[in-house]
């Protein structure tokens, strides 16, 4: 099995630390990333990179990237670590995932259009969608974009009133929507049972 492209860059960036028991720990927490990631998190969660960045220094944006510096600032120490248990680990990343999958399948705006005033591709919003893997940054301006609070989406935290207000905003715009499609396709229904009628319907003289 071939090594992550996110989980190589970490263990690239790790070799620039200059103290070695900080890359030693920083090792210990990479490979514990690694052996978490499973088909279910289709890659590395966001958390992790976050973790990595705030533990040991590494630029996120080397680590999705490839850009920049790997390392943005040095750590003489090695950190204080305790690693969570996989199962804690999906859990979080599939609570996030699901956060903003909601936020984009009950967008106010069309994906192409979320692409195109982000400036990436037409495809990012739908591999956002379906993987839960977006930059931080992107991550920021979509949430800017669609008006629902960042940290909400990013670890389900609510600080404020006016965060509570986004997601109630947005479980309005769901609800609309999803109250919407079961009309459509209630009326499909109707329209599916009048063209089978012939089949799904009892002859005059035949017994229900």
């Amino acid at each position: 099995m071939s090594m992550h492209p996110t989980v190589s860059r970490m263990k690239t960036a790790i070799a620039s630390l200059e103290d070695e028991s900080v890359k030693k720990a920083a090792a210990e927490l990479i490979a514990g990333i690694e052996a978490n990631i499973t088909p279910s998190t289709k890659g590395v969660p966001y958390s992790a990179i976050e973790r990595v960045k705030e533990l040991f220094g590494i630029s996120d944006q080397y680590i999705l990237f490839g850009e920049g510096n790997p390392v943005d600032r040095m750590v003489s120490t090695p950190p204080a670590i305790t690693t969570d248990s996989k199962n804690n680990e999906e859990s979080h990343f599939k609570r996030f995932a699901a956060r903003l999958s909601l936020m984009l399948t009950y967008s106010g705006m069309p994906l192409p259009d979320i692409a195109k005033a982000l400036e990436v591709s037409r495809q990012s919003p739908h591999t956002w969608r379906t993987t839960g893997q977006i930059s931080k940054d992107n991550l920021k301006k979509l949430c800017a974009i669609e008006g629902v609070d960042y940290d909400w989406v990013k670890d389900g935290t609510l600080n404020s009133d006016e965060a509570r207000y986004s997601v109630k905003a947005l479980y309005e715009r769901a609800r609309q929507g999803i109250e919407e499609k079961t009309k459509a396709l209630e009326v499909e229904l109707e329209r599916c049972k009048e063209i089978c009628a012939a089949v799904i319907l009892p002859e005059p003289n035949q017994e229900v």
